[in-house]
């Protein structure tokens, strides 16, 4: 049993009960979630080693169930009591602050401001880690793909198009450390987007031949079936049959 006044055993409740709010934040319960994040912050109090960095985590984890509820002033409260803890001392709550503060100007349509903090998280991530390096890469692309939706113009698309490469290029390079650790790469859910957006500048910028190798490449076959018309008009140009 753990002692409630054992530092070590609050440590380990503290854990816990981040891992229980965290389960429950992937389900989408929020509110459950925070009390066991609120619970875990009181948990962590009095651990010398480590108190501001774990108390610090689990304020970034109630900021982001904060955005998932759309209550962004809530959320940004979160984030910068974590920033005033944690300080510039540990690099996951660092990165974790600039990622997230950009979905949450993400969530608010915010483009600029959340380029502007992923392109830190960028920084800080390499070239020392390379998950979070892919991982600030995706989001980069993601908002610049938005950008030249909007606006539609060539140079818009050329700018995504060039991030959407990079992101490809280091989550290959991911991917095939993975596979030489002998692991799954739990990169996979990054992989579509920037081919999407690959695809969607090529398609913009009426590149057919270059639309279907990234397509083929990463073998979008259900993402093309949801826009076949754009791709059935790019297989016509580029003189190929695209599955129908």
């Amino acid at each position: 049993m753990l002692d409630p006044i054992n530092p070590a055993h609050r440590v380990s409740r503290g854990n816990l009960l981040l891992n229980m709010g965290s389960c429950m934040m992937a389900l989408g319960e929020y509110e459950q979630a925070i009390q066991q994040f609120e619970t875990a912050f009181e948990q962590y109090a009095g651990n010398s080693d480590n108190q501001q960095v774990n108390q610090a985590k689990v304020l970034i984890k109630i900021g982001r169930c904060r955005v998932q509820q759309q209550q962004y002033a809530q959320a940004e409260k979160a984030f910068e009591q974590a920033a005033a803890l944690a300080g510039r001392s540990n690099f996951d709550v660092r990165y974790s602050l600039h990622y997230h503060r950009g979905m949450k100007a993400l969530a608010q349509s915010d483009w600029q401001k959340a380029r502007l903090y992923f392109e830190s998280a960028l920084q800080l991530s390499q070239p020392f880690y390379p998950y979070e390096t892919a991982e600030s890469y995706e989001a980069i692309t993601r908002v610049l793909h938005q950008k030249a939706r909007i606006s539609n113009e060539v140079a818009d698309w050329d700018a995504a198009l060039n991030t959407a490469e990079k992101c490809i290029r280091q989550l290959n390079f991911l991917r095939n450390q993975y596979r030489e650790e002998g692991s799954e790469s739990n990169s996979q859910q990054l992989f579509s987007r920037p081919y999407e957006t690959a695809v969607a500048a090529c398609l913009a910028k009426q590149q057919p031949m270059q639309a279907i190798q990234y397509a083929e490449n990463q073998k979008l076959v259900y993402w093309a079936h949801i826009n076949r018309n754009a791709f059935l008009q790019a297989a016509q140009a580029a003189g190929k049959q695209w599955p129908t």
